[in-house]
């Protein structure tokens, strides 16, 4: 059995993106409301760093709500380590125990 491939510049290098799978594309939002919610941003003018963490904080939030605030679940599901998750989660002034951001 084939181990993921988690670190996107050595799934660049081998080409083997499409194998690596993350186990989002069934949770990723339709064509539509995705192209509707880039182009708020778009519209709203925020810059490409913006936009993608604000891209970043719907898929980690979406993840954890599909796990049930399972941590360890939604970082397996997003392809990342937990401890990653959580300092992300941190970074954002999120409280995981109050399950909102401060």
């Amino acid at each position: 059995m084939r181990r993921p491939i988690l670190d996107k510049k050595a799934a660049l290098q081998t080409g083997s993106v499409a194998r690596a799978g993350n186990g989002l594309a069934g949770n990723l939002p339709s064509p539509e409301n995705a192209a509707a919610m880039f182009s708020r941003l778009v519209e709203s003018g925020v810059s490409l760093p913006e936009m993608r963490e604000a891209v970043e904080k719907w898929l980690v939030m979406h993840a954890l709500e599909t796990c049930q605030y399972n941590q360890t679940r939604a970082a397996k599901r997003l392809g990342i380590h937990r401890n990653s998750l959580i300092k992300r989660l941190n970074a954002w002034g999120y409280n995981r125990k109050l399950r909102r951001f401060l």
